[in-house]
């Protein structure tokens, strides 16, 4: 009889503790989407990326609108969605995001749009292009 409440109570507190991860993950995940933070990783992006490249003002503005649209394409929000916010907001998380941004061709012809060609080339050098 013991051995049948042990069994009982292990399924229990087995539940139970599934049932938390299983939040602990829908967190994570709803705060990966949530607009505060990806306007939290874009402007830590966007300042990266105007130190490294030499973005005036307007082209760091052009560049969080891009940034933060491209945060939020599925793509990005797959590879956001294997780490979570503290490995993201990281330094080797937002080298990860910079590359992943630098990668996407999409978003460097929106960049190639309001750069100078030196800020593009530097840039595309950066990615890997040139």
């Amino acid at each position: 009889m013991k051995k049948v409440l042990f069994i009982c109570f292990a399924l229990v507190v087995g539940q139970l503790s599934a049932q938390d991860l299983g939040a602990m993950a829908s967190d994570a995940a709803s705060t990966l989407k949530s607009d505060s933070f990806i306007d939290q990783i874009a402007g830590d992006q966007v300042k990266a990326l105007a130190n490294k490249f030499n973005f005036t003002d307007a082209q760091a503005e052009q560049a969080s609108a891009f940034v933060k649209k491209s945060l939020k394409s599925p793509k990005i929000q797959k590879i956001l969605g294997e780490y979570s916010p503290e490995q993201l907001l990281s330094s080797d998380g937002l080298k990860t995001i910079q590359n992943t941004l630098l990668g996407n061709k999409k978003f460097m012809k929106k960049m190639k749009g309001f750069l100078s060609p030196d800020q593009f080339g530097m840039m595309s050098k950066a990615a890997g292009l040139l």
